[in-house]
C-alpha cells in the first residue's frame, strides 16, 4: 500500500534503508574481523561477510526463507568480488563513449567554431 502522509512515508523509507545500511556495516565488520582473526586475506573471509549481510537481510524481513538464500548469494558474490580484487579484473568494467557521449569538449565533431 502507498503510505499517507510524511510520518508513514518515512517509516517506510527507513524499514528499506535502514536494514541495507546495516548489511553493508555486518559485511564490513565480519570481513574485517575474520581477517583479524584468521590472519589471512582470502575468500572465505569475504563469504562470511557477505554471508552476514545477507542474514541481516533476512531477519529485516522477518524470513527464513528468504534469509538463508539470501545470505549463501551473498557470500557467493563476496568470493566473486574478492576475485576480481586479487586477479586484476573489473567486476563492473569503465564503459568510455567516444562520440555521444557527455565528454563533448574532446569529442566535437560540430562544423562550425563556437562563437566568441
Amino acid at each position: 500500500t502507498k503510505p499517507q502522509g510524511y510520518v508513514p512515508t518515512l517509516g517506510a523509507y527507513l524499514r528499506s534503508t535502514v536494514p541495507l545500511a546495516g548489511a553493508g556495516a555486518a559485511f564490513a565488520a565480519v570481513t574485517c574481523a575474520s581477517t583479524a582473526l584468521r590472519g589471512k586475506d582470502d575468500k572465505l573471509n569475504y563469504f562470511l561477510g557477505g554471508s552476514s549481510a545477507g542474514g541481516i537481510i533476512g531477519v529485516a524481513a522477518r524470513s527464513f526463507r528468504f534469509g538463508v538464500p539470501t545470505a549463501f548469494f551473498l557470500g557467493v558474490c563476496a568470493i566473486v568480488y574478492k576475485d576480481s580484487k586479487d586477479c586484476g579484473w573489473k567486476l563492473f568494467p569503465e564503459v568510455t563513449h567516444r562520440v555521444g557521449s557527455f565528454d563533448h569538449i574532446n569529442y566535437d565533431f560540430t562544423l562550425q567554431k563556437p562563437h566568441k
